[in-house]
């Protein structure tokens, strides 16, 4: 058991470190083209979409989110709806998403003519 554990430790390491490597080559470009930028953006969708399948299926065997901080279920929130966001975009060549406007719209503060008619 010590042996998988110790394994597991050491290829999500060196996911890790691939990751930051990989990253790390098209950052540090001075121009990188369009399709090393898609790539790199595909690659960090991966690695984030293998985390989230990990907890879901740590969830389907039993585990519960009630054992997570708000702070980390509030974390947790935002990565999957921010990956999912990421993904439409990447995958419908979109570098904004339309309706974010109005999704937000609702919960944010008032306009300034909105405070202005209140006064």
């Amino acid at each position: 058991m010590k042996g998988s554990k110790a394994n597991f430790r050491q290829n999500r390491l060196l996911t890790v470190k691939q990751q930051d490597k990989e990253y790390l080559k098209v950052a540090k470009k001075r121009r990188p083209t369009c399709k090393e930028i898609r790539k790199a953006i595909k690659k960090k969708l991966k690695y984030v979409s293998k985390n989230l399948t990990t907890i879901d299926l740590l969830i389907k065997k039993g585990a519960s989110l009630e054992s997570l901080s708000k702070k980390q279920y509030k974390t947790l929130l935002v990565v999957s709806e921010v990956h999912r966001q990421q993904q439409f975009m990447w995958e419908n060549r979109k570098q904004r998403i339309e309706d974010m406007r109005s999704k937000f719209k609702s919960t944010s503060c008032p306009s300034n003519s909105e405070r202005k008619s209140r006064n």
